[in-house]
């Protein structure tokens, strides 16, 4: 095969996107939206939010859930209920999005960025026991693109140091440890509903938990601080309801998920398949006991050996009409909004993941003629590799090396 960079024909007329959202048929969700246009309940946490709720917490195990407009505000509103004091410490990964770093600064708290596991890319807990200080109150822990993290460590390590256990598992709605879905592992934890998601509302996200008052704390919080019985508010809370839409959206899909995530991980599988021992080429490891949902598939390009860097391969994938993408790039510590605060000069694990991992696309419909192709392509290059830095330098593209 000649990759398109060097003539040859691109793999894919259509491109194939990072993502390929499934979302139901309008048909699916008329009547049931017509009634909610009718009756004037769109928001404010009407029947079918309610439901979606329900059916949320008895897919997760837990006792309670409360739904958002997006898994950001979730965020916002989880680690506010917490209440913890202004000025706290909250240990959380360097390589994982923005947004966790962010709810935390947010509520007035420190973000203490720890290194992650040089396999999984999750929360080295090692590495969190050791940022932890007086300061400390919480570990916000990530699953990384639904790759569990490991719980039992992390639980071990919150009970002996006293510190409440929280985890941003936007990607992790789907993804299993121990067999138990995600959602109820530590104090509580978030998900995100975004269209990106393998669970999807379009936008949305949820607080799962057992905890009754923390439960109550992020209703009131998502509803302006109001204590629900008369207009005092108990907290400095926020707009985050869901729309009713959105929850008929995740009606319709919350029983396909299993069978989705099943899917995506045949998908990975076949990825792993297809690309095994290709120099310079390394596979991100699902967490032991746990099962992935495979958000994106994940590989760290080792130049090297590999022969291009990773952004030199994301370029030539272009070509192939391939979307393949960066992530978390550059690691929250190296942002320049926490570089000023004085983070960690080095992560080594983080930095090096952040600089050269490439998302490969996966879809809950994907086929996998669709991935042999990808697999194909990513070969092709690697066998024509100095060709392919030749040609991206001749027409003028600057990649690192």
């Amino acid at each position: 095969m000649i990759p398109a960079i060097l003539g040859g024909t691109a793999a894919f007329v259509e491109r194939l996107e990072i993502v390929r959202p499934l979302f139901p048929s309008a048909d699916a969700l008329q009547a049931r939206f017509a009634e909610c246009l009718g009756s004037g309940q769109v928001t404010n946490m009407g029947r079918y939010s309610r439901e979606l709720e329900a059916r949320l917490a008895a897919y997760a195990g837990t006792k309670h859930c409360a739904v958002f407009c997006n898994g950001e505000a979730a965020l916002i509103a989880l680690l506010c209920a917490a209440r913890l004091p202004e000025g706290a410490e909250v240990i959380t990964p360097a390589y994982t999005f923005s947004g966790t770093a962010h709810a935390i600064a947010w509520n007035g708290l420190v973000p203490v960025f720890a290194d992650v596991h040089p396999d999984t890319w999750t929360l080295d807990v090692a590495d969190a026991e050791r940022r932890i200080t007086p300061r400390t109150r919480a570990i916000l822990a990530a699953p990384l693109y639904g790759n569990p993290c490991d719980n039992d460590a992390l639980a071990e390590l919150a009970a002996r140091r006293r510190v409440r256990l929280l985890y941003d598992s936007a990607s992790g709605c789907g993804s299993r440890y121990r067999g138990r879905p995600l959602g109820g592992f530590g104090d509580a934890e978030m998900f995100s509903f975004h269209a990106t998601k393998v669970f999807t509302t379009m936008e949305g996200g949820a607080v799962l938990t057992d905890d009754v008052d923390l439960y109550e704390a992020v209703c009131m919080i998502r509803n302006f601080g109001k204590n629900g019985r008369e207009a005092d508010c108990a907290y400095v809370g926020l707009n985050g309801k869901m729309t009713e839409i959105a929850a008929l959206v995740g009606l319709e899909l919350l029983p396909g998920l299993d069978a989705a995530v099943a899917h995506r991980d045949r998908v990975a599988a076949r990825y792993r398949e297809r690309l095994p021992g290709v120099p310079g080429l390394r596979h991100q490891r699902v967490q032991a006991r746990g099962v992935s949902s495979w958000l994106y598939y994940q590989v760290l390009v080792e130049p090297a050996a590999f022969g291009l860097t990773r952004d030199e391969l994301i370029a030539a994938l272009e070509h192939e009409n391939i979307a393949a993408r960066r992530f978390n790039f550059p690691a929250n510590h190296q942002l320049a909004c926490y570089r000023v605060q004085g983070a960690p000069s080095s992560l080594p694990v983080a930095e090096h993941i952040a600089s050269s991992s490439v998302a490969l696309p996966v879809y809950s419909d994907m086929s996998l003629e669709e991935v042999d192709r990808v697999a194909d392509c990513m070969l092709a290059i690697q066998a024509d590799a100095a060709a392919v830095r030749a040609r991206l330098r001749a027409t003028g593209v600057e990649v690192g090396i």
